[in-house]
């Protein structure tokens, strides 16, 4: 499935992008000012339907500038992956999700990632759902290891073998049903709900409203007569419908994210 999330230059991974300085990033540079100067005065909780890793390369720029945070936690982790490289095998720490968004900018990806895995540790000749782990470029989806001690107190590697792609939510009803599963999505989802309970604002930007349940949340949670804004260019009959159901303190904003400005959004800001 990896093939598939792609941006328009071809690449699926990012992380061997240089840090990118300001003043544009061609395409979203509008959002970005904005992320920024929202960032300033708010907390952003993000969250995103999507399962590729651009967002996260936007997290190695001058706007973001490394303060993204998406409940990941590589600092001690026992979790590691075997990455072969010219002939050699290195032993990468992983990150595992730990639930803990610290910052102003916070990122929930709420279907699932290209780069998210089950770990699963062995229980008999069983294998258990243990945690969610983040993988890195070049490590095989059967090439996970959790750091142990053996019985004489010597380090082990236990490897997941079972693992055989990346975990993402897609299809309908099937998507929605995974959305009460407790080792993560469950999760993400309550503290969706109370993050959208809890906002000042709510900003959408790319969604197109199929998602019955992601929209029945945002309108009885967020409620009516808070600042909603809909960001979309090519907003469709379906877009226009969920702003009816909003209410009228939503707004249509037509516009690309390349020029999107602040004022879009609040018109008392500036």
């Amino acid at each position: 499935m990896s093939s598939y999330l792609k941006d328009r230059d071809g690449k699926n991974w990012h992380d061997d992008e240089a840090f990118y300085l300001k003043p544009t990033f061609d395409g979203y540079t509008g959002l970005l000012n904005c992320i920024e100067h929202l960032s300033k005065d708010y907390t952003l909780n993000i969250h995103t339907l999507n399962h590729d890793l651009f967002f996260e390369r936007l997290n190695n720029t001058e706007w973001l500038n490394g303060n993204l945070s998406d409940g990941f936690e590589e600092l001690n982790s026992p979790y590691y992956g075997k990455l072969l490289h010219d002939n050699r095998n290195y032993m990468c720490r992983l990150s595992r999700y730990t639930g803990k968004y610290t910052g102003k900018i916070r990122f929930y990806k709420l279907h699932g990632s290209k780069d998210y895995y089950v770990y699963s540790g062995t229980q008999g000749n069983a294998f258990i759902p243990e945690n969610y782990i983040k993988s890195k470029w070049g490590v095989g989806s059967t090439n996970f290891y959790k750091e142990k001690m053996d019985k004489d107190g010597n380090i082990i590697y236990e490897n997941c073998w079972v693992n055989y792609h990346s975990d993402f939510l897609t299809g309908t009803s099937s998507k929605i049903i995974r959305y009460r599963e407790p080792l993560l999505y469950k999760q993400l989802f309550k503290m969706f709900e109370n993050n959208i309970k809890a906002a000042d604002m709510l900003i959408i930007i790319g969604y197109g409203c199929k998602d019955t349940e992601i929209n029945k949340i945002l309108i009885e949670k967020f409620g009516k007569g808070k600042p909603c804004y809909i960001v979309d260019p090519f907003a469709g009959d379906l877009v226009k419908s969920f702003v009816a159901q909003i209410g009228s303190s939503a707004k249509l904003v037509i516009k690309q994210l390349e020029t999107l400005k602040i004022t879009d959004l609040n018109p008392k800001m500036s």
